[in-house]
């Protein structure tokens, strides 16, 4: 049996940060809203309200890990291969036991959810269960959308517009174009993290017939692909930044970038990979954490 800190690992921590910055956008946005409508006073910040959109964030795509970890093991797709911690196909725990903590991951996820949707909308419900949902068929089921190259989009969707503009409707009740670019860039950034990841397992997707959309189109594009993404990560705080002018100072981070890319134009071997995809992660969280602390400076 696979202790606790195996089924840390196995929640893939060093991904998180695809969880995390979708509500620390989505939040700070809202704070900003309220406060240029002069909306504070009538309808206040929840403060609880957010932390629970945190869990809603959080819990999902632990949910979706421990799901991928489920059905790419009993179908044989993880055994040979490198990277985070496989439960099922590193024969630490069993099916079932991965199973549950997927469902319990989940049961969490919805519960946070619906007091969400009772302080906004009961259609945010609907929205969870839909993500629920994905999660599960990404590699669940006979014909996962993951396997036939819909990862990026899904996760675009669900971990970039979805998680954002959904914090900030939960916290605002409304929807604005700044919420929706702010969407857009967490979301590249989680296509950059699953391209990085499915880069990497390309010959062992091939073996096992998981026609990943970096095995569709071939390592030569799909990097080509993960290098446009910091370009529309740009355009994206650019967009913000037209609402407000602080968060420009954070195309400064794309510094940062340049030697990821680097990287992933000379990366043969796994390990560099895994590295070029923690790497993606945490600038995620750094790009994240900056443009939101940006936001709330602005209305100071």
């Amino acid at each position: 049996m696979a202790n606790f800190k195996e089924y840390v690992a196995g929640a893939r921590p060093k991904t998180l940060s695809a969880a995390i910055v979708p509500v620390a956008l989505g939040s700070s946005l809202s704070y900003w809203y309220l406060d240029v409508n002069k909306l504070l006073d009538d309808r206040g910040f929840s403060i609880f309200v957010m932390f629970c959109c945190l869990i809603v964030s959080l819990f999902l795509q632990i949910g979706v890990n421990y799901a991928n970890d489920y059905s790419d093991g009993i179908k044989g797709t993880d055994e040979n291969r490198v990277g985070p911690m496989r439960l099922v196909g590193s024969g630490k725990a069993k099916p079932k036991s991965v199973l549950i903590a997927m469902f319990v991951s989940f049961a969490i996820a919805a519960i946070a959810g619906i007091y969400v949707a009772s302080q906004s909308s009961w259609w945010l419900v609907a929205l969870g269960a839909i993500c629920i949902a994905l999660a599960w068929f990404y590699t669940g089921s006979k014909h996962p959308y993951g396997y036939y190259g819909f990862g990026e989009l899904v996760a675009f969707i669900c971990f970039g517009l979805v998680a954002t503009v959904g914090t900030f409707f939960a916290l605002t009740k409304e929807v604005v174009a700044e919420a929706v670019y702010a969407g857009a860039l967490t979301g590249l950034f989680s296509i950059a993290i699953l391209l990085a990841n499915n880069i990497r397992d390309i010959d062992s997707d091939i073996e096992s017939g998981k026609k990943t959309l970096a095995v569709r189109i071939g390592a030569k594009k799909a990097k080509i692909a993960f290098k446009l993404t910091f370009i529309f990560v740009a355009l994206s705080i650019v967009l913000i930044g037209l609402s407000i002018q602080e968060v420009w100072i954070a195309l400064a981070l794309l510094v940062l970038a340049i030697p990821i890319v680097k990287k992933i134009s000379n990366a043969q071997e796994a390990k560099q990979y895994i590295e070029i995809l923690i790497s993606t992660s945490k600038l995620n969280l750094i790009f994240g954490i900056t443009t939101s602390t940006l936001v709330i400076v602005s209305t100071l």
